[in-house]
């Protein structure tokens, strides 16, 4: 992947394809110090190492869509504690 800067020398990445195949797409936040990710379901970060990323609000086993709108960030813990549960709320393990 080349890196692209903005004009104040940040690292911009629109996007992270996560799953080649399917074609899922995730958006990511950097900062000046890199990855800049809280995990959806326990508002704490997430280190790149630990990331997955979830279907949410809307389990894709439940029939939620595969889109950057219902795609979050998770530890992976957090997201195999969650499974495909319906009606979870952000930060609900906080």
């Amino acid at each position: 992947m080349t890196l692209e800067f903005d004009e104040e020398g940040r690292v911009i990445v629109p996007e992270i394809i996560v799953h080649e195949e399917d074609n899922i797409v995730f958006k990511c936040n950097w900062n000046d110090a890199g990855w800049k990710e809280i995990c959806w379901h326990c508002n704490k970060h997430v280190d790149w190492v630990d990331f997955e990323a979830d279907h949410r609000p809307n389990p894709y086993s439940k029939g939620g869509k595969t889109s950057v709108g219902n795609g979050v960030c998770a530890h992976k813990f957090c997201n195999l504690k969650a499974s495909n549960k319906e009606n979870l709320t952000k930060n609900w393990l906080s």
